[in-house]
Parts: C-alpha cells; structure tokens; sequence
C-alpha cells in the first residue's frame, strides 16, 4: 500500500508540474480515461488504485475568501462508473481520507465545497502528513 501511495504522489506531482508548465488547462488524458468534472474540479480517476490520478483546478484570490463552512461529509462518489473508494476502505486502515483538492479552496461554493467530500478526490494519508505539512 505505501508504494502505491508514493508512486501516486511521485506521479501526480510530475504531471501537475509538467501541465502548468506547458500551460494547459487539464493534465494529459486520453479519451478512453474516465474523467470527471465539478463545479470546482476536474479529476481523472485510476480504477487500480480507486483514487484520482490527477486533479485540476482554477483557484482565485476571492475563492479562498469565501465563507461556506466545512461540513466533513465523506462519501462514495457515484459518478465513478467501476464505484470509487468507500468509507469502508478507510475504516481500521490507519490512513487519514486525505483531500487532493482541499476542501478550503471551496468555500466559495456550496456545492464545491460538498463535493470536495467526494472519495474519488482523497487519497490515502498518513495522519501526521495530513494533519501536519499537508494541511
């Protein structure tokens, strides 16, 4: 389990660098990938792994500002077509549900932020990283 988070994270990183270098709007994604889009994000979800591969979003000044609370409401994300992670995956794993896209880059929206809560946007992580550097 923990190579593959590595690799997720060695990966995801490569590609978020590699696409706003390049100035795209998404990452690279071939048509036959199962790509997803919010009212905040976009992800393309890796059935191996039941996690996003990569997400991408726009994230202005007065985004950050807004005032939407947090709401913590974990859940299955139904758009998946092969079913994404569950809480049961998480439950005595000994790994936070670590948000890819922060939930508090959301608080301009509602609807963003609830779908912030989405399980295809965690990924597995150790608490002290989650809790600590990450948050």
């Amino acid at each position: 389990m923990r190579n593959k988070i590595f690799f997720f994270l060695i990966f995801f990183t490569s590609v978020c660098i590699a696409s706003f270098a390049l100035d795209l709007h998404l990452p690279f994604f071939n048509e036959s990938d199962e790509i997803e889009h919010y009212s905040g994000f976009s992800l393309k979800y890796n059935e191996e792994y039941e996690q996003a591969e990569w997400v991408a979003y726009q994230l202005t000044e007065e985004e950050v500002l807004g005032e939407f609370p947090r709401k913590d409401r974990f859940r299955a994300d139904r758009n998946i077509s092969t079913g994404s992670a569950s809480l049961e995956d998480y439950r005595g794993s000994e790994y936070d549900r670590g948000h890819l896209a922060p939930a508090a880059d959301f608080k301009w929206s509602e609807q963003a932020m609830d779908e912030s809560f989405l399980l295809s946007n965690m990924s597995p992580q150790v608490p002290g990283f989650n809790r600590g550097i990450w948050k």
